[in-house]
């Protein structure tokens, strides 16, 4: 009897084993592919979805001091500033860090245990993969480290394959509650 429970949890061990390794063969086919997409994000999104993610996040969060706007004029003006401003300076920081870790020859670490680049002498930032939830999505989460404070998770760059090849798709503010946006001439 010991000997057929020992068998059972040995097949159990190297299932799990076997799986996780191929889970991770899995994870690290899509990093491979994420350094292309990183490299020029701008081009390798879909510039539509990225903006409309973005926007739904930030309407609601938006107030408005000219109450002579109706709520379709609100919502365009903070499409528009979205897509002007908000959408590049988040793929600028991206874009920055990605070129960071390149030049420092270091990958796309775990969020659990950052490989970090720093900005400047007191802050440190990183690009890590999360957890994948979904088999054809990678998520990348842009932290940044400064003045002794620790990680904060700033923002969460989703990528999804698309034929061959990973598009930015999403990305996902890490907003805290009650926290308000401005957006210029509103």
């Amino acid at each position: 009897m010991l000997r057929l429970i020992n068998k059972i949890i040995l097949v159990h061990v190297l299932l799990f084993g076997v799986s996780a390794a191929w889970a991770e063969g899995e994870l690290s086919e899509m990093a491979a592919k994420l350094h292309p997409a990183s490299k020029d994000i701008v081009k390798q999104m879909d510039k539509k979805a990225v903006i409309e993610s973005v926007y739904r996040q930030l309407r609601w969060r938006t107030t408005t001091k000219d109450s002579r706007l109706s709520t379709a004029q609100i919502d365009k003006k903070v499409r528009q500033y979205v897509a002007d401003k908000y959408v590049p300076s988040l793929l600028g920081n991206y874009s920055l860090v990605y070129q960071k870790l390149v030049a420092a020859n270091k990958e796309f670490s775990g969020c659990d245990n950052p490989d970090a680049v720093s900005l400047s002498v007191d802050v440190k930032v990183v690009l890590c993969l999360l957890e994948q939830e979904e088999k054809d999505t990678i998520r990348v989460q842009y932290m940044t480290s400064g003045y002794g404070r620790g990680w904060t998770k700033s923002t969460v760059y989703v990528f999804r394959m698309k034929g061959n090849a990973l598009r930015l798709s999403d990305i996902e503010l890490q907003l805290k509650e009650g926290h308000e946006v401005y957006v210029e001439k509103l």
